[in-house]
């Protein structure tokens, strides 16, 4: 065992230099050693914190992706349920469509006698008035350029039905009177029906139909 022998005076200055050395010894090695130790542990710490920070994050991904699919897969549900129902009202706005045109093309018609005219004219009031009121009340669901072909088609069919019961007026000449049906039956033939066609164009391409 080490032992520290002489007077009282070495044996201090000996503890001295003793402890200076090791406080030295701390200052350039215990030091050292424990920031050593701190920085291991904050190293730990970060590289812990990275960890949890990229399996958080991860998870984040994954739980975007999963709800990117549904909305995905609802916003498919929702279309199809959109276009299952526009094609409904297309239907029925076409069908109604082409039983107003059929009504007016009777009263404008060559063929058609004065004596059946009022009856002719007042079924085609009817269902001309039963179209519109649906085509008013479902336009949302049509393309802009359907309601503005269908409001001009409109204008078309009221013209010529009335132009057709002007040409029947008793205080009319002769003339005039067949003036009137012949400028009726040429808004129907010419304007009306040219309308009707483009109007059946763009159904068909919204619904897709190729003609063979």
């Amino acid at each position: 065992m080490f032992e520290i022998t002489g007077t009282p005076m070495q044996i201090s200055i000996t503890t001295a230099v003793v402890l200076l050395v090791l406080w030295v010894i701390y200052q350039f090695a215990g030091k050292k050693y424990i920031e050593t130790l701190i920085q291991a542990a904050s190293d730990r710490g970060v590289e812990e914190y990275r960890h949890r920070l990229k399996v958080s994050a991860d998870e984040e991904l994954e739980r975007l992706k999963a709800e990117l699919q549904r909305l995905g897969k609802d916003r498919e549900i929702l279309l199809s349920e959109v276009k299952r129902q526009q094609i409904a009202i297309i239907a029925e706005f076409y069908s109604r469509l082409a039983i107003a045109f059929s009504y007016a093309a009777d009263a404008v018609s060559p063929g058609s006698q004065n004596e059946t005219l009022a009856k002719q004219v007042e079924d085609f009031a009817k269902v001309f008035n039963e179209f519109r009121q649906y085509f008013f009340t479902h336009r949302i669901f049509l393309p802009q350029t359907i309601c503005e072909h269908s409001d001009e088609l409109n204008k078309k069919l009221y013209s010529a039905i009335l132009k057709r019961k002007l040409s029947k007026e008793a205080d009319l000449h002769p003339k005039e009177k067949l003036d009137f049906w012949i400028e009726a039956q040429r808004i129907f033939d010419e304007d009306a029906t040219s309308i009707k066609s483009q109007v059946e164009e763009i159904f068909r391409k919204l619904l897709i139909v190729e003609e063979n």
